[in-house]
């Protein structure tokens, strides 16, 4: 499935059951907040009639005059013909009833219940004791939609209790205002969900159309193909994405030109260099005078130098363009650097030098080929600058989910200053005693390895020297 419709389909999900949810919510509260309504219009109603009836009662007893009957039977009788927005309103449906102090009804609106003892009923009985009044009633015990609300008010004169008055109203009456309202809702929502629907559509339109242009781009990229970047208006991810993958075929390009032109120097020069070599080592044999003896040595020693630089630029511009590990494996640093200490078993002797191996740790995940590079880096640079006589310490140990490898040496210090510009390419100091400098890419080559082994790599000063270390994950089955 496509990322434009999995949006689509996710963001309509989202609308959609939000919409649900809500309208369901109005749905059950329309009712409710109706009733509310009309008892609040009942409770205004049944305050007002009872004032009338106090003022028209002679004396502390209740009484209702002949004018007053008649007035509230005709107000029932009446057939208003009022418009209430689209609903039409031709009859009065409020029924009122009036107890005396003892419960029994003295006046009913429907002329029935006259002379019936209504003290029992709840909306007649709390009034009487002084609370609020309120009840509802179906008038057909098996018609839920019979029910009628009652709001009773006391009728009070010199603030006491001599009847109460009651006013209901079916619940019918506000049947036809919450149909009304929930078809409003229904049809509100279904608008709101269809515009939601269009401006999803418009937006996933308009991000997968965005996101089309950069995949066919990248897809060209991946082939070879030389195309321009697309030009997207905005500054979204989309358009930094766009940027990204266009900064990457350049530097890719880069990388790659880089290596090519490395390959072709190392190819080219090859040739030049083992004859200049080779041409060295016989003019150094055959001259007697020593200053053309060291001059001739000099020419074989910077040949092999130039040699030296222009692998280890080839094997940093291949390191750079590596995105990932070619295949890493388990393997025994121990075995690397014993690897090294034989193929430099005269230049440690020259200088009688110990190589000291302490290992605690496990093995690591990498490739071997890389690792070996990056530890003949380091133990060279180790050996070039101890001091005759001394220790070279190699340690590896396990500790918080890493493994750790330190080479520490007993020789010059690394001046402050140079610190932290060690990694940098083409950054070297020179070698004790002389003014022979190194390629200054045998660092960044270490750091590349590491990196692409997720690991990291420190230079620092010690008591006694300069102490290197690296670290790498450790095994998941080794922790």
């Amino acid at each position: 499935m496509k990322l434009g419709v999995r949006l689509l389909l996710s963001y309509f999900l989202i609308v959609g059951l939000m919409t649900y949810f809500l309208s369901n919510y109005v749905y059950t509260e329309v009712k409710p907040l109706l009733r509310q309504s009309v008892e609040e219009t009942l409770v205004d109603s049944a305050n007002m009639l009872a004032e009338i009836i106090a003022a028209s009662s002679e004396g502390p007893a209740l009484s209702l005059d002949a004018g007053l009957r008649d007035a509230l039977t005709g107000f029932t009788q009446r057939r208003p013909e009022a418009g209430i927005w689209t609903l039409r309103k031709t009859f009065i449906d409020m029924h009122v009833y009036v107890t005396d102090d003892k419960g029994v009804v003295v006046f009913d609106s429907r002329g029935m219940d006259e002379g019936k003892d209504y003290s029992q009923w709840i909306d007649v009985n709390r009034t009487l004791k002084g609370n609020y009044g309120a009840r509802t009633t179906r008038d057909d015990p098996n018609d839920a939609g019979s029910s009628v609300m009652y709001i009773a008010a006391p009728i009070l004169v010199d603030e006491r209790t001599i009847g109460v008055v009651s006013v209901g109203k079916p619940a019918r009456t506000i049947e036809p205002f919450a149909d009304r309202a929930k078809r409003h809702l229904a049809l509100y929502g279904a608008v709101l969900l269809a515009s939601c629907l269009a401006i999803g559509l418009a937006i996933t339109h308009w991000l997968a159309r965005r996101l089309g242009l950069v995949q066919r781009f990248a897809l060209a990229v991946s082939r070879g193909e030389r195309v321009p970047a697309p030009q997207l208006k905005g500054e979204d991810e989309v358009a930094e994405l766009s940027s990204a993958v266009a900064d990457m075929r350049d530097r890719l390009e880069g990388y790659s030109y880089v290596e090519q032109t490395v390959q072709m120097l190392v190819h080219e020069m090859k040739s030049p260099l083992t004859a200049i070599r080779g041409g060295s080592e016989l003019l150094g044999d055959e001259l007697q005078d020593p200053k053309l003896r060291q001059l001739a040595i000099n020419i074989g020693e910077q040949g092999e130098r130039l040699g030296l630089l222009l692998n280890r630029l080839l094997h940093l511009a291949r390191l750079e363009k590596l995105e990932q590990l070619p295949a890493p494996q388990p393997v025994e640093l121990d075995s690397l650097i014993v690897r090294w200490q034989d193929t430099r078993r005269e230049q440690l002797q020259s200088k009688n030098l110990t190589l000291e191996i302490r290992s605690t740790a496990p093995k690591v995940d990498g490739n071997a080929e890389l690792l070996a590079l990056c530890l003949n880096n380091l133990l060279d640079n180790a050996l070039d600058f101890s001091d005759r006589d001394t220790v070279l310490s190699v340690t590896e140990h396990q500790e918080g989910g890493k493994v750790y490898l330190t080479i520490a040496d007993t020789g010059a210090r690394i001046p402050d200053y140079a610190l932290e510009r060690l990694f940098e390419r083409f950054y070297s100091l020179p070698r004790p005693g002389t003014d022979r400098r190194g390629s200054g890419l045998g660092l960044s080559i270490v750091r590349q390895v590491m990196l692409l082994h997720n690991g990291g790599v420190n230079l620092d000063n010690h008591a006694s020297g300069v102490k290197a270390t690296i670290w790498f994950p450790a095994r998941h089955h080794d922790t």
